[in-house]
């Protein structure tokens, strides 16, 4: 099935590329009305394909190879992933065919190239120094990468522990404890294990049982994702998510990482505050925190400085950064002081995630081992009580 469906997308993609002023026509006519439903996206851009291209373009362009030539050799390196070499075969066509500047061309797919990258590129366009914008972008991409690197991996564990409790109670409940109901049901007085365990059998055996937890399941999650796809729904969901216990800890360092990497980068190309505040609010992906940086955007307009518009958000921004950006203004060294502020809290989620694997890990073994014992308790004791009797 997994090949079936690769050799569909490169079936789509080969027919993109047969007419692609027609695609990209269709493509800006749609991010300028913004309606996305009849053009295909490239949402499965790997994270890794975008770093490695950004990386190695600033090399080429520093070398002095132009911006035709230096796509062409990168599109010929992108064969395990087919969406980004799709993508960089349709920047080339704007660049060769169309005339647009390369952030024009990386802008029509903002899937791919978020705000951030893109102004970037423009501010390195209009300096001169294209590649010197390319390393910049590298680097925040790396760490970008690390911390996303670093949480995968201490979610890998407690995913996986979970799924194996999940797999051992199925297994257990849908297949092994039906043969065991005459012993169960043997002992007058059945002990209360033994009592969950029969109607944890009764409710989950049966077509009839099946259907129910189906539709139900399916019921449930159709209300609550069409629930989240409503304005207010993602506003509430994305309000709840920075206040859950640890998961909600390093979901504000994330978005406090990216601010202040947009910030400083931003800063440092001499875009105006109030830009970058919007490329702030397009590149935050949390509906909540957007409403917040709308409000210091606001404040900005009506003469605040960035600090005390940003206190007025709090308890969201955390105060050692309000107190280094504040340092920053009275000296002028904003981009520095962003910067610093932004890996010492890369620093302090890597803590964070190391605290989050140590903690978890005894707390799953505990869960485990409690489904496995109660398990096993509802089993022998009434077979124990059986067999005491005899």
């Amino acid at each position: 099935m997994e090949i079936s469906f690769y050799l569909n997308k490169q079936k789509q993609y080969e027919a993109l590329l047969l007419d692609p002023k027609k695609y990209l026509d269709k493509r800006k006519k749609a991010l300028k009305e913004k309606k996305f439903q009849n053009i295909i996206k490239f949402h499965s851009v790997k994270i890794s394909s975008l770093l490695t291209f950004t990386r190695q373009f600033s090399v080429l362009i520093k070398a002095g190879f132009s911006l035709t030539r230096a796509i062409d050799l990168l599109i010929g390196q992108q064969d395990d992933d087919s969406d980004f070499k799709t993508v960089l075969e349709f920047v080339r066509f704007s660049l060769l065919s169309e005339g647009r500047t390369l952030s024009n061309s990386l802008a029509l797919f903002p899937e791919v190239f978020s705000p951030l990258y893109l102004h970037i590129i423009f501010a390195g366009e209009q300096e001169g120094h294209l590649d010197k914008a390319f390393i910049r972008l590298a680097d925040i991409l790396e760490q970008n990468f690390a911390l996303y690197s670093k949480i995968r991996s201490a979610l890998t564990y407690p995913v996986f522990v979970c799924s194996l409790s999940f797999l051992l109670v199925f297994v257990g409940v849908r297949l092994l404890l039906p043969s065991f109901m005459p012993f169960l049901t043997a002992v007058n007085d059945i002990p209360f294990p033994t009592k969950v365990l029969i109607f944890s059998i009764k409710i989950t055996t049966g077509p009839i049982a099946i259907l129910s937890w189906i539709g139900g399941i399916s019921g449930l999650v159709y209300l609550i994702s069409n629930f989240l796809k409503t304005p207010e729904g993602r506003m509430y969901w994305d309000d709840i998510k920075i206040d859950i216990p640890i998961y909600g800890d390093v979901h504000r360092k994330q978005i406090v990482i990216q601010f202040c990497q947009t910030l400083a980068s931003l800063y440092k190309s001499g875009l105006p505050l109030l830009r970058i505040m919007q490329v702030c609010i397009d590149g935050v992906n949390n509906a909540a925190v957007k409403k917040k940086i709308a409000y210091v955007q606001n404040l900005l307009e009506e003469g605040e400085t960035l600090t005390r518009a940003l206190k007025k958000t709090k308890p969201f921004f955390p105060l050692l950064m309000l107190d280094m950006l504040a340092i920053g203004e009275e000296t002028g060294e904003i981009p520095y002081t962003l910067e610093k502020v932004s890996t010492f809290y890369s620093h302090e989620l890597e803590y964070t995630l190391e605290q989050f694997g140590t903690l978890l890990e005894p707390i799953m073994l505990a869960i485990l081992g409690f489904l496995v014992g109660f398990t096993v308790l509802g089993i022998f004791l009434p077979i124990y009580s059986v067999l005491k009797n005899i």
